[in-house]
């Protein structure tokens, strides 16, 4: 969705560009220039996203296995020492 209203806005931004500049060699640098911002902007949501994703695994699985391992044991045998009483 994020993708498509980019695309729609650089369109637009392309037509500004049109209509404002005469100079073909200006219009062409602008041109590219918004290309490679579009691009930027493009491969920054995707690396944005991967970090994001990332941070979710390390968030749940590994914080996960952290307390499988050395929290739940000890809830494990405090249970069975006050259980006991």
């Amino acid at each position: 969705m994020s993708l498509i209203i980019l695309i729609i806005f650089s369109l637009a931004a392309l037509l500004i560009v049109l209509f404002m500049f005469e100079d073909f060699l200006d219009l062409v640098t602008d041109i590219i220039l918004m290309l490679l911002t579009c691009i930027f902007v493009f491969f920054y949501s995707v690396c944005f996203l991967i970090v994001d994703i990332f941070y979710v695994f390390i968030a749940d699985y590994l914080l996960a296995f952290v307390n499988f391992i050395f929290i739940r044991p000890f809830i494990y045998f405090y249970k069975r020492l006050f259980l006991r009483q």
